[in-house]
């Protein structure tokens, strides 16, 4: 349980890899997900409705379940994945 920051890129991605440059740079701690190789990346790009790369998603884990949420151009929005979903 806790609070992570999530890295979703892909592979050739310039945008990506000057993200990832400018985060550890920072001291920034994160995971990186490759949406072409992930299939949790996969579900949450999904979920989120994201379509490019590369994005941040914030992720908050509790007892009952998985929140993700991400911010662009179309605003922010969250899913939530239920412990129960995850089986």
């Amino acid at each position: 349980m806790g609070k992570e920051i999530i890295a979703i890129v892909a592979e050739g991605c310039e945008g990506c890899e000057e993200l990832l440059s400018r985060m550890k740079a920072r001291n920034i701690k994160m995971r990186v997900m490759d949406v072409t190789k992930s299939l949790e990346a996969a579900r949450i790009v999904r979920d989120l409705g994201i379509d490019r790369v590369p994005t941040l998603v914030a992720v908050e884990t509790t007892e009952t379940g998985t929140t993700y949420c991400t911010v662009d151009d179309k605003g922010s929005r969250c899913v939530e994945a239920s412990r129960e979903a995850d089986s």
